[in-house]
């Protein structure tokens, strides 16, 4: 029994160090990618003031404050709320789609389109490495398209 236990304590701590460096790559990538952006790095760190200053440098702030109502109203039974049922589950799929439209926009941003828009999606860290580590430059606001 303890040749099983250590083989977990080791696979659990690598999986811990794995989840770490990945994390930190992560940091790094959207760093750069504020950077880039014109704005300090450390700003990427503060997570609503990081989603913030996205929608605002890649679509309007608006949409920020609409996708954070939906973030509240999903998360509304978790803090002990009555069960929305289906107002939880439609402010859910609200944030889902306002989330994916800004990560087309964040995409179009960097002039990327909808294909990257899909990676940044399903393999978000990979494809912030992508932005922020290699030499995709930031264009501006893509404007109004919706």
């Amino acid at each position: 029994m303890g040749d099983i236990a250590a083989v977990l304590v080791a696979l659990f701590s690598m999986a811990a160090v794995g989840m770490l460096m990945f994390y930190v790559l992560t940091v790094i990538a959207e760093w750069r990618i504020f950077n880039k952006m014109g704005e300090p790095g450390w700003i990427s760190l503060i997570p609503l003031v990081r989603d913030y200053i996205l929608y605002q440098r890649t679509w309007r702030t608006k949409w920020f404050w609409i996708w954070l109502v939906c973030m509240a109203f999903g998360a509304w039974r978790i803090f002990g709320g009555d069960d929305g049922g289906s107002l939880r589950v439609a402010a859910g799929a609200g944030a889902a789609l306002l989330h994916a439209c800004e990560q087309y926009r964040l995409s179009k941003s960097f002039g990327y389109g909808l294909l990257f828009t899909i990676g940044l999606i399903f393999l978000n860290p990979v494809f912030l490495l992508i932005l922020g580590l290699g030499d995709s430059a930031y264009l501006g606001n893509p404007g109004e398209e919706f």
